[in-house]
């Protein structure tokens, strides 16, 4: 099978078992998902090797643009109002479930210590791909504005993903072998959050003055591509730095709509497409 033909079969039936999973009133994303392990077991065997070597791009990707609609969707008078409860919502769930695992599998099945916290981590956190699009629509349909609701849930599970994939790496790390103390990493968690959420800061302002400054001469289209660019090059250095660049990609998103409104709605409304 070429690559041409699985990668329009993945797209076409990817949006088909999406809106048939949506007329029964089971999100979306659950079709697609679906969708990718039934072609993941059928043709396995048929799908180029080269189709495998971008998987793990297009999934960081779709991380990306789920966690820039996140953050592109968090007001900061919001977020003053209910950054208390989403900071709670954030780390206790997560670190009550992947603690109670940890001593489940260390105990009951038997691993080690780094396997066993790491096998929680990887069970503990929440699917932004499923909480984001729910919330935002709940959020553009006018639920929970009293109290802010769908803006406490897209803080609190973006928060929850990014603390948890970083915690997943520090035990991987030690899962592999590599010299570093319990203490020294459960340190490096703080630390990895602040170095993900400064370049976003940095990066977010600066995109806000290039935005505006060449608004008119910018289609819509190029700021997203700009955006997603910028983005992408992010988690790079963050892989590399060993930083929580994915919450620095839900700052940029949070610093565009704080600074630059009229921008941040179009970029919003092109993102929501893709």
């Amino acid at each position: 099978m070429t690559l041409q033909l699985i990668i329009v079969l993945i797209l076409v039936g990817g949006w088909l078992f999406g809106r048939l999973a949506s007329r029964i009133g089971l999100p979306g994303v659950l079709g697609m998902t679906f969708w990718g392990v039934f072609i993941g077991t059928i043709w396995r065997d048929s799908i180029p090797p080269e189709l495998w070597n971008l998987a793990p791009f297009l999934k960081s990707l779709a991380l990306i643009v789920i966690l820039l609609r996140a953050g592109l969707g968090i007001k900061l008078s919001s977020l003053k109002k209910v950054g208390a409860v989403a900071v709670r919502m954030a780390f206790l769930p997560a670190m009550f479930e992947a603690s109670a695992l940890t001593l489940l599998f260390h105990f009951l099945l038997g691993f080690n210590w780094s396997i066993a916290a790491l096998a929680a981590t990887l069970l503990s956190a929440v699917s932004p791909a499923a909480v984001v699009p729910s919330m935002l629509t709940l959020k553009e349909d006018g639920y929970g504005k009293d109290k802010d609701v769908p803006t406490m849930m897209l803080a609190g599970a973006s928060l929850d993903n990014v603390t948890v994939i970083t915690m997943f790496t520090m035990f991987l790390g030690l899962a592999k072998g590599e010299n570093l103390s319990l203490t020294r990493t459960l340190l490096m968690v703080p630390w990895s959050l602040l170095l993900g959420i400064l370049p976003g800061v940095i990066l977010g302002l600066a995109l806000v003055w290039f935005f505006q400054r060449y608004y008119e001469k910018i289609r819509a289209t190029e700021k997203v591509l700009l955006l997603l660019g910028i983005s992408v090059l992010l988690v790079q250095v963050g892989d590399l730095m060993n930083t929580a660049a994915l919450l620095g990609i839900m700052t940029i998103g949070f610093v565009l709509l704080a600074k630059a409104e009229r921008v941040a709605a179009e970029l919003s409304l092109k993102l929501s497409k893709l």
